[in-house]
């Protein structure tokens, strides 16, 4: 992938038989933790578990990496989940330097995040944006054209990251299917769109 390559969206890459394996493999595996928006612990943001892809013979090992070595060569991934999403994820870039301790991935030789749905809704979107940075603040330049009419995927977005996302244009927008993934320069701003209430979305995240 070239220096600054725009997100890519593979369709029809992982059979049916193959998501329901990897499916029934996380449905069995316990959690390593779970993370809250608040102190209090009353809003929930996901559930996580270890993906094992790094694990070789592993179900999720034995049915991605021959699809993923086609898509980006040889890789290894340096950090990556099973994410059971209740409230999304906010406007962000997967650099460190962007992240806080807890959540820091290591230095990546291909620097390529990649998603893989295991559910399908409506509103199971990631949004990726025409901007790339190694930090994401309420500093950053954006331009003062407004890009967007309808904000209602934006609305879980903290205030400051409303404003700015209005002035930066959208590179795709990835509707979840199954069989389908998504990779991105870990540089790419992006957010997953709003989810209704009592909703939560299940993916794979790797990074390479």
């Amino acid at each position: 992938m070239d220096q600054k390559p725009k997100a890519k969206i593979f369709h029809d890459v992982i059979s049916k038989k193959k998501i329901n394996l990897l499916i029934e493999y996380y449905s069995k595996k316990p959690y390593s933790q779970i993370r809250y928006r608040d102190r209090d612990q009353k809003i929930l943001h996901l559930k996580e578990k270890h993906n094992d892809y790094n694990v070789k013979g592993s179900i999720p090992h034995i049915i991605l990496n021959p699809i993923l070595k086609a898509i980006i060569g040889d890789h290894q991934m340096y950090n990556g989940a099973y994410h059971e999403i209740y409230d999304p994820v906010r406007l962000h870039v997967d650099t460190n330097q962007n992240l806080t301790e807890c959540d820091q991935i290591g230095p990546g030789d291909k620097n390529i995040g990649i998603l893989i749905p295991l559910a399908e809704g409506p509103k199971f979107q990631t949004i990726f944006f025409d901007y790339f940075t190694e930090n994401f603040t309420d500093e950053s330049k954006v331009s003062e054209q407004e890009f967007h009419t309808d904000m209602n995927p934006f609305q879980h977005l903290h205030d400051w990251m409303k404003k700015k996302v209005t002035g930066i244009p959208i590179d795709k927008i990835f509707d979840y299917k199954l069989g389908d993934l998504v990779c991105w320069d870990r540089r790419q701003l992006h957010c997953a769109a709003n989810l209704p209430p009592a909703v939560f979305k299940t993916q794979i995240v790797i990074f390479c």
